[in-house]
């Protein structure tokens, strides 16, 4: 599994930039990688398809029993993030 966090940004003694809350992306290899990334995560949590995959799962429930195509990344949101919604997308 490819793991990837994304780094908040910082503030200088001038400039003040917004913070930003880590997400993990992750390309899951099989379906066990896929189960464990989502085990921790409340079956009603949201879930947003890319336009470009076939999946008709909306929530996390319904995520745990779908087929991910090859190099989807997922993308879950840290437990500060206040909309907590799980992104899926090709990376190609």
């Amino acid at each position: 599994m490819r793991v990837w966090h994304a780094r908040p940004l910082s503030s200088s003694a001038n400039v003040t930039y917004p913070t930003l809350q880590a997400m993990i992306h992750i390309v899951p290899q099989s379906k066990a990688e896929l189960l464990r990334a989502l085990e921790s995560l409340p079956d009603d949590m949201a879930v947003e398809p890319d336009a470009r995959l076939s999946i008709a799962a909306t929530t996390v429930g319904q995520l745990r029993s779908v087929e991910l195509p090859a190099d989807t990344m997922v993308s879950i949101p840290s437990k500060e993030r206040p909309e907590r919604v799980i992104r899926l997308k090709p990376l190609r």
